[in-house]
């Protein structure tokens, strides 16, 4: 397995926040510690933008993460994004890693997402393997009916004929028009990509189902690579308290993500009298949105918005933190989940895709039916009548997180994976 050369391509820029992001550059990380050579090919892209491209905000290029691979002796050939649309970025992807296998010869590559669109037949006429790293809510996304939209909260649009318009068509073009034409791009461009790829390596057992059921790849062709944590959130220490009433929700401020479900169980507990918690907030998006939902739920003054934190500021917010609500609706693994358990919380969140392969339901946190926020608001108030078990219960996730989840075996796993490919290859030939 050591001695291999891999490149791995990523469709945005190593500063863009995110779990994918991270992903990509602890894999690149521990496969250079495994014994491989690692070549990192991120687009230099802020997301999925359509003609004019917008130029990544200085913040989110990723140059201390660039650096970090660096130190980390990975190799980073940043490649600048397709001016006209994010579909086309491939091309550029394309271009830079032959040039890079003219230098040097790559066994495997490993992609993401859509900057995969035109590799498998390049790949394949040099004989290259060809791995997607199977790290998205497929279902969620590429499924009928998603709307990745906040509720409305506070007062209505004035009833003028374009706001009334946009208020009762735009939903509906939305869902029965640009939807599936959304949904079937996707599906076009990834699942082709997944179809194609000599070996998928999914991030959970659930991710891999998803890729089955929704691209139809052979079962024999996946294997399941866990993401891993960081081993400073297993540091993070834990104090007894008496009252279990500081929460922590970590990640994106979407309603995939949950964090409009985690306001309106919050506002439920305090409406049936349990409203002595405070709710912080550490993610990035549309933060009005947020205010507007606590305001209309009457906990504006319980909830705290802290923006995007760097992994320090989210360490010290996991120390003050008593539980982690995490409400995803979708999730290939979970990592925000994973981190709060390795920093010995308890954890509330929806039995949604790998959640429950990340957290035993009774054992190391709560699990609640996806979408239904008055379970879920009970099992907050659960949590927050027992102190004691609470406690119990965040310990027994920080062992059993850090026992099961690091960085060093995703990339020992993926490297068996990868091996085992090669080698049936290989024997193909003969």
């Amino acid at each position: 397995m050591a001695g291999l050369s891999l490149a791995i391509t990523f469709p945005f820029a190593l500063g863009v926040p995110g779990g994918g992001t991270l992903d990509c550059i602890e894999t690149a990380r521990h496969l250079r510690a495994a014994g491989a050579r690692v070549l990192a090919l991120p687009v230099l892209a802020y997301g999925h933008g359509r003609f004019p491209r917008p130029p990544v905000p200085p913040e989110h290029r990723g140059d201390a993460q660039e650096r970090l691979l660096r130190a980390s002796m990975v190799e980073v050939l940043g490649i600048p994004p397709h001016p006209l649309h994010y579909l086309l970025d491939g091309l550029a992807v394309r271009r830079t890693l032959a040039r890079a296998m003219r230098a040097h010869s790559v066994d495997a590559v490993l992609s993401y997402w859509q900057e995969a669109t035109y590799l498998p037949r390049f790949l394949r006429e040099r004989d290259v393997l060809f791995c997607m790293i199977a790290a998205a809510p497929y279902k969620l996304w590429f499924g009928d009916g998603h709307l990745d939209l906040p509720p409305r909260v506070g007062p209505r649009p004035r009833a003028t004929p374009r706001g009334m318009a946009r208020r009762f068509l735009y939903p509906v073009v939305r869902k029965h028009v640009l939807g599936p034409a959304r949904r079937y791009k996707a599906r076009l461009v990834v699942g082709n990509s997944l179809r194609a790829a000599d070996l998928v390596l999914a991030r959970s057992r659930s991710a891999g189902a998803e890729v089955v059921d929704l691209f139809q790849v052979e079962e024999d062709r996946i294997a399941v690579a866990y993401c891993g944590v960081d081993p400073a959130f297993a540091a993070v220490p834990r104090q007894p308290r008496p009252r279990i009433e500081r929460i922590l929700y970590s990640g994106a401020l979407t309603r995939d993500k949950g964090i409009f479900d985690a306001i309106d169980a919050l506002g439920a507990a305090a409406a049936r009298g349990r409203g002595h918690w405070t709710l912080r907030v550490a993610g990035w998006g549309d933060e009005a949105a947020v205010r507007d939902a606590a305001r209309a739920r009457g906990v504006e003054r319980q909830v705290t918005l802290l923006g995007r934190l760097d992994r320090d500021g989210l360490l010290e917010q996991l120390a003050w933190a008593d539980v982690a609500l995490q409400p995803s609706r979708a999730e290939s693994f979970g990592l925000a989940v994973a981190e709060a358990q390795a920093a010995g919380l308890p954890v509330v969140a929806y039995e949604a895709g790998a959640v429950p392969e990340v957290v035993v339901h009774g054992r190391t946190g709560w699990l609640t039916p996806v979408g239904d926020t008055g379970r879920l608001s009970v099992a907050l108030e659960t949590v927050m009548a027992d102190a004691e078990r609470c406690r119990t219960m965040g310990l027994a996730g920080r062992a059993r997180t850090t026992d099961r989840f690091t960085w060093s075996e995703s990339a020992a796993a993926m490297l068996r994976a990868i091996d085992h490919a090669l080698a049936g290859r290989s024997q193909n030939r003969r």
